[in-house]
Parts: structure tokens; C-alpha cells; sequence
């Protein structure tokens, strides 16, 4: 299937087991697949709530929530409300579409189709956990640009927006992954 975003060319392939891989431009960019899968194949996704303290799941804000495998995992580490921020709608639909978790179905999920830092900036709400979960657009703002969708996220100033959304005792944290390596 092919589908097209106001940020790219998405096409996603189905793959073993109800498993989808969801290329954007044609590089592969995220997998869907179940939680219990996710949890064998992939652990170092649920390493955030390992570090969080167990009564702070509360409330939890995944930037870059994409087709909502992030969001699945907070639900299951016992997340009372997550706020899933993701700019691009057609991965959210995909997710609300494809995920066998169906995280956007859950009542707990609140969802917002807005870039990161404008959200972060927008809110006054305060998290136990804030995850920028991979969020990686893979592409250039303009062919001649260094500037990504997300350079705006990665700033000195954004984090210090994203500590002063944390309760006293709230965890940030944020990856990359990308053929096989952690940044």
C-alpha cells in the first residue's frame, strides 16, 4: 500500500506474523507490530519505565507517537494517560488502522497531530514521563537544507522546555534507533 503525508511518500509492506514495515521515501522508517512482540525481539524500549519509579506512571507524553508502538508499551507498563503528540496524521492513521495493540483506541490515549516542541510550548500540563520516541523524520524541510523536521526538537532549549514540563520526580528520556544502533 501507498499513501502519501504532506512530509512524504509512506508505503507499508505487510510482513511475517501481522508485523508491518512502514517505509517513508523509501527507507524504512517504523515497524508495527505487537507490544509482547516488540518486548522479545526489542527490550530496550521498555528500558524508560524500568528507570521510572512505579507509582509515577501517572501521566506519560510520547513525542513522536507515529503508528503508536510507544504508545502501546506505555499503556502496558501501566500508564494511566498518555498524551501521544505526532505531526504527521497519515502515521497516526496507520496506527489507528494497523496496530494490533490499538493504542489510539483506548480511552486513556489523547492524541494530538502537532509538531513536538509546539505542543510542549502550547501545554502546561506536567508529565512522570516525557519520551521523544524516535522522533526522526528522515527528511530534509527543503532539498538544499540541512534542516530536518525535527532539528527545532534536538535544541538546548527545547529540553529545557521538556524538564520544566517533568514533576519533581519525573524521568525524561529519548532515543534513536537505526540498523542496529542506539544514539
Amino acid at each position: 500500500r501507498t499513501y502519501w503525508s504532506p512530509y512524504y511518500k509512506i508505503s507499508v509492506r505487510t510482513g511475517a506474523e501481522g508485523t508491518y514495515n512502514v517505509q517513508v521515501n523509501g527507507i524504512p522508517h517504523q515497524w508495527i507490530d505487537s507490544t509482547d512482540q516488540r518486548f522479545v525481539t526489542e527490550p530496550l524500549y521498555f528500558a524508560p519505565y524500568q528507570r521510572a519509579p512505579e507509582s509515577s506512571l501517572d501521566r506519560v507524553l510520547v513525542i513522536g507517537a507515529g503508528t503508536g508502538g510507544d504508545v502501546a508499551i506505555a499503556l502496558a507498563q501501566g500508564a494511566r494517560r498518555v498524551d501521544a503528540v505526532e505531526i504527521d496524521q497519515r502515521l497516526y492513521r496507520l496506527g489507528t488502522e494497523l496496530n494490533p495493540d490499538q493504542p489510539y483506541q483506548d480511552p486513556r490515549v489523547h492524541v494530538y497531530i502537532n509538531d513536538g516542541r509546539a505542543f510542549l510550548q502550547q501545554s502546561d500540563q506536567h508529565y512522570d514521563l516525557i519520551l521523544f520516541a524516535l522522533p526522526d523524520s528522515l527528511t530534509l524541510v527543503a532539498g538544499q537544507s540541512a534542516l530536518r523536521l525535527e532539528s527545532y526538537l534536538f535544541t538546548t532549549q527545547a529540553m529545557e522546555v521538556a524538564k520544566d514540563h517533568l514533576k519533581p520526580d519525573g524521568v525524561f528520556a529519548m532515543y534513536n534507533y537505526y540498523r542496529q544502533q542506539w544514539l
